[in-house]
Protein backbone atom coordinates (compact mmCIF):
# COMPACT_ATOMS: atom_id res chain seq x y z
CA UNK A 1 0.00 0.00 0.00
CA UNK A 2 2.81 2.54 0.50
CA UNK A 3 3.54 2.42 -3.24
CA UNK A 4 -0.14 2.99 -4.00
CA UNK A 5 -0.23 5.83 -1.50
CA UNK A 6 2.87 7.35 -3.14
CA UNK A 7 1.14 7.13 -6.53
CA UNK A 8 -1.84 8.95 -5.04
CA UNK A 9 0.48 11.60 -3.61
CA UNK A 10 2.02 12.08 -7.08
CA UNK A 11 -1.37 12.79 -8.62
CA UNK A 12 -2.22 15.25 -5.85
CA UNK A 13 1.09 17.08 -6.22
CA UNK A 14 0.70 17.21 -10.01
CA UNK A 15 -2.59 19.05 -9.69
CA UNK A 16 -1.09 21.46 -7.16
CA UNK A 17 1.84 22.40 -9.40
CA UNK A 18 -0.40 22.63 -12.46
CA UNK A 19 -2.68 24.97 -10.54
CA UNK A 20 0.19 27.13 -9.38
CA UNK A 21 1.79 27.56 -12.79
CA UNK A 22 -1.17 27.56 -15.15
CA UNK A 23 -3.56 29.54 -12.98
CA UNK A 24 -1.30 32.60 -13.05
CA UNK A 25 -1.04 32.56 -16.85
CA UNK A 26 -4.71 31.97 -17.49
CA UNK A 27 -6.03 34.51 -15.03
CA UNK A 28 -3.55 37.28 -15.82
CA UNK A 29 -3.38 36.83 -19.60
CA UNK A 30 -7.00 36.12 -20.32
CA UNK A 31 -9.25 37.44 -17.67
CA UNK A 32 -7.78 40.45 -15.89
CA UNK A 33 -5.92 43.41 -17.22
CA UNK A 34 -4.13 44.38 -14.02
CA UNK A 35 -1.61 41.68 -13.20
CA UNK A 36 -1.06 42.78 -9.61
CA UNK A 37 -4.67 41.87 -8.80
CA UNK A 38 -3.78 38.23 -9.44
CA UNK A 39 -2.08 38.06 -6.04
CA UNK A 40 -5.40 38.74 -4.36
CA UNK A 41 -7.15 36.13 -6.47
CA UNK A 42 -4.40 33.60 -5.80
CA UNK A 43 -4.70 34.27 -2.06
CA UNK A 44 -8.33 33.17 -2.22
CA UNK A 45 -7.25 29.68 -3.28
CA UNK A 46 -4.74 29.56 -0.44
CA UNK A 47 -7.52 30.42 2.01
CA UNK A 48 -9.36 27.40 0.58
CA UNK A 49 -6.32 25.23 1.37
CA UNK A 50 -6.20 26.58 4.93
CA UNK A 51 -9.89 25.82 5.40
CA UNK A 52 -9.31 22.30 4.06
CA UNK A 53 -6.46 21.64 6.49
CA UNK A 54 -8.70 22.74 9.35
CA UNK A 55 -11.48 20.43 8.19
CA UNK A 56 -9.04 17.54 7.72
CA UNK A 57 -7.50 18.17 11.12
CA UNK A 58 -10.90 18.02 12.78
CA UNK A 59 -11.62 14.72 11.02
CA UNK A 60 -8.50 13.05 12.46
CA UNK A 61 -9.48 10.68 15.24
CA UNK A 62 -13.13 10.70 14.15
CA UNK A 63 -12.56 8.76 10.94
CA UNK A 64 -9.74 6.80 9.34
CA UNK A 65 -6.94 8.37 7.34
CA UNK A 66 -8.15 6.42 4.32
CA UNK A 67 -11.63 7.94 4.64
CA UNK A 68 -10.22 11.46 5.05
CA UNK A 69 -8.16 11.02 1.88
CA UNK A 70 -11.20 9.61 0.09
CA UNK A 71 -13.37 12.62 0.98
CA UNK A 72 -10.66 15.08 -0.01
CA UNK A 73 -10.00 13.32 -3.32
CA UNK A 74 -13.71 13.26 -4.08
CA UNK A 75 -13.95 17.01 -3.48
CA UNK A 76 -10.87 17.61 -5.66
CA UNK A 77 -12.27 15.46 -8.48
CA UNK A 78 -15.66 17.16 -8.27
CA UNK A 79 -14.17 20.66 -8.39
CA UNK A 80 -11.72 19.68 -11.15
CA UNK A 81 -14.58 18.40 -13.31
CA UNK A 82 -16.60 21.57 -12.62
CA UNK A 83 -13.56 23.63 -13.64
CA UNK A 84 -13.28 21.66 -16.87
CA UNK A 85 -17.00 21.97 -17.66
CA UNK A 86 -16.89 25.73 -17.12
CA UNK A 87 -13.82 25.96 -19.36
CA UNK A 88 -15.46 23.94 -22.12
CA UNK A 89 -18.71 25.96 -22.08
CA UNK A 90 -16.66 28.42 -22.29
CA UNK A 91 -17.42 30.67 -19.36
CA UNK A 92 -14.61 33.21 -19.49
CA UNK A 93 -14.90 34.85 -16.13
CA UNK A 94 -12.48 34.95 -13.23
CA UNK A 95 -15.08 33.36 -10.94
CA UNK A 96 -15.36 30.35 -13.30
CA UNK A 97 -11.75 29.56 -12.44
CA UNK A 98 -11.34 30.84 -8.90
CA UNK A 99 -14.43 29.29 -7.32
CA UNK A 100 -13.74 25.72 -8.52
CA UNK A 101 -10.03 26.17 -7.74
CA UNK A 102 -10.78 27.39 -4.22
CA UNK A 103 -13.06 24.38 -3.68
CA UNK A 104 -10.33 22.17 -5.15
CA UNK A 105 -7.86 23.63 -2.65
CA UNK A 106 -10.25 22.83 0.21
CA UNK A 107 -10.14 19.21 -0.98
CA UNK A 108 -6.36 19.35 -1.26
CA UNK A 109 -6.12 20.70 2.28
CA UNK A 110 -8.23 17.80 3.51
CA UNK A 111 -6.26 15.22 1.50
CA UNK A 112 -2.62 16.22 1.44
CA UNK A 113 -1.61 15.97 5.13
CA UNK A 114 -3.35 12.63 5.61
CA UNK A 115 -2.04 11.22 2.33
CA UNK A 116 1.50 12.21 3.31
CA UNK A 117 0.98 10.45 6.64
CA UNK A 118 -0.04 7.35 4.67
CA UNK A 119 3.18 7.55 2.65
CA UNK A 120 5.65 7.93 5.50
CA UNK A 121 3.72 6.13 8.27
CA UNK A 122 4.72 2.60 7.24
CA UNK A 123 8.42 3.54 7.45
CA UNK A 124 9.03 5.00 10.90
CA UNK A 125 12.77 4.27 10.72
CA UNK A 126 13.13 5.74 7.22
CA UNK A 127 10.84 8.77 7.34
CA UNK A 128 13.39 11.01 5.60
CA UNK A 129 13.93 8.53 2.77
CA UNK A 130 10.20 7.84 2.35
CA UNK A 131 9.38 11.54 2.37
CA UNK A 132 12.15 12.35 -0.10
CA UNK A 133 11.09 9.61 -2.48
CA UNK A 134 7.48 10.76 -2.29
CA UNK A 135 8.48 14.37 -2.91
CA UNK A 136 10.73 13.40 -5.83
CA UNK A 137 8.00 11.32 -7.44
CA UNK A 138 5.42 14.06 -6.92
CA UNK A 139 7.60 16.70 -8.50
CA UNK A 140 8.43 14.55 -11.53
CA UNK A 141 4.73 13.91 -12.22
CA UNK A 142 3.90 17.55 -11.57
CA UNK A 143 6.62 18.73 -13.94
CA UNK A 144 5.40 16.41 -16.70
CA UNK A 145 1.81 17.57 -16.32
CA UNK A 146 2.91 21.21 -16.25
CA UNK A 147 4.96 20.67 -19.41
CA UNK A 148 1.91 19.18 -21.11
CA UNK A 149 -0.26 22.13 -20.02
CA UNK A 150 2.34 24.64 -21.22
CA UNK A 151 2.77 22.81 -24.53
CA UNK A 152 -0.99 22.79 -25.14
CA UNK A 153 -1.67 26.34 -23.95
CA UNK A 154 -4.02 27.89 -26.52
CA UNK A 155 -4.88 31.18 -24.83
CA UNK A 156 -7.78 29.52 -22.99
CA UNK A 157 -8.12 27.90 -19.59
CA UNK A 158 -8.93 24.53 -21.17
CA UNK A 159 -5.44 22.92 -20.99
CA UNK A 160 -5.10 23.95 -17.34
CA UNK A 161 -8.57 22.61 -16.57
CA UNK A 162 -7.81 19.32 -18.35
CA UNK A 163 -4.59 18.87 -16.38
CA UNK A 164 -6.21 19.64 -13.04
CA UNK A 165 -9.36 17.61 -13.67
CA UNK A 166 -7.42 14.62 -15.03
CA UNK A 167 -5.00 14.46 -12.10
CA UNK A 168 -7.77 14.98 -9.54
CA UNK A 169 -9.95 12.26 -11.08
CA UNK A 170 -6.93 9.91 -11.27
CA UNK A 171 -6.18 10.59 -7.60
CA UNK A 172 -9.77 9.77 -6.64
CA UNK A 173 -9.88 6.66 -8.83
CA UNK A 174 -6.50 5.48 -7.51
CA UNK A 175 -7.72 5.81 -3.96
CA UNK A 176 -11.10 4.26 -4.66
CA UNK A 177 -9.85 1.21 -6.55
CA UNK A 178 -6.52 0.60 -4.81
CA UNK A 179 -6.95 1.76 -1.23
CA UNK A 180 -10.71 2.10 -0.91
CA UNK A 181 -11.12 -1.67 -1.17
CA UNK A 182 -9.31 -2.21 2.14
CA UNK A 183 -10.70 0.97 3.81
CA UNK A 184 -7.49 1.33 5.81
CA UNK A 185 -3.96 2.44 5.27
CA UNK A 186 -1.10 0.60 6.93
CA UNK A 187 0.15 2.53 9.93
CA UNK A 188 3.56 1.01 10.55
CA UNK A 189 5.98 -1.39 8.97
CA UNK A 190 7.49 -2.19 12.33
Amino acid sequence: FPIVQDYLEQKIKATLLTRTIALSFVVTLLLISLYFIFGYYFALTIVGYMIGTQIGGRMVGKTSIARIVQYGCLLMAFSGVILLILALIPLNHVAAILLPMTLYMVGLGITFPSALTGVIGPYPKMIGTASSLAGFSQNIIAALVSLWVADHFDMTQIPMAIGIALMAVLAFMSHYFLIGKSKTLPSSAG
